[in-house]
């Protein structure tokens, strides 16, 4: 079930970015999202990814009484800057979509969820531009994610911090600098560091 887009104005929603295989960050985020729910029914639950690798993850979410909230998006949506309506992105696929998908949400200026173990951890600032969080801890990331769907002022300042750390970081001219100083290593300088002037 796909998310129309009408809905964008309507009921807030989390984009999901399951594992590719279901495990427990997946898992996790799912009850999670059921605990939420018993207190907030009108969220709603997109699931980034292909609707023929997320059968197990759409599976359980059913058997938490979910059938009803889940919707699927392609990762595409995210890419193209099309999800920006959306109060949170839960990362839990700890690969390297996991990390673009990241980015795309901080751009998006989206507050951006994440288990304590992913690999790719220092692109969220807890507390700041979004939240990490013990995968194993249901009630603590309910609690957490309550809180900042609760304040749309949390959100806003998160997503704004998102999206500045993301300019800052990870932009163009961030990866010009750093293309460019592993240019000048490879050429035998040493010890340097290029940045524009």
């Amino acid at each position: 079930q796909r998310l129309p887009l009408e809905t964008k104005g309507g009921a807030p929603y989390v984009a999901l970015l399951p594992a590719p295989t279901h495990d427990e960050r997946t898992a996790a985020a799912l009850r999670a999202f059921a605990h939420l729910r018993t207190r907030h029914p009108e969220l709603q639950l997109l699931l980034v990814g292909e609707a023929s690798a997320l059968q197990t993850t759409r599976l359980h979410a059913a058997a938490l009484g979910m059938a009803d909230c889940v919707h699927i998006t392609p990762l595409t949506a995210l890419l193209h800057h099309e999800l920006a309506h959306a109060a949170v992105a839960w990362v839990a696929d700890r690969a390297d979509s996991g990390a673009i998908a990241t980015l795309a949400a901080m751009q998006q200026r989206m507050p951006v969820v994440v288990p304590h173990d992913v690999t790719f951890l220092e692109l969220v600032a807890p507390g700041i531009s979004g939240l990490v969080v013990p995968p194993e801890s249901t009630a603590t990331i309910s609690a957490e994610l309550a809180r900042v769907l609760g304040d749309p002022d949390i959100r806003r300042d998160m997503g704004a911090a998102a999206a500045a750390k993301a300019a800052r970081d990870h932009g163009w001219m961030a990866f010009v600098d750093e293309a460019a100083t592993l240019l000048a290593r490879a050429a035998g300088v040493r010890d340097t560091r290029m940045t524009r002037a």
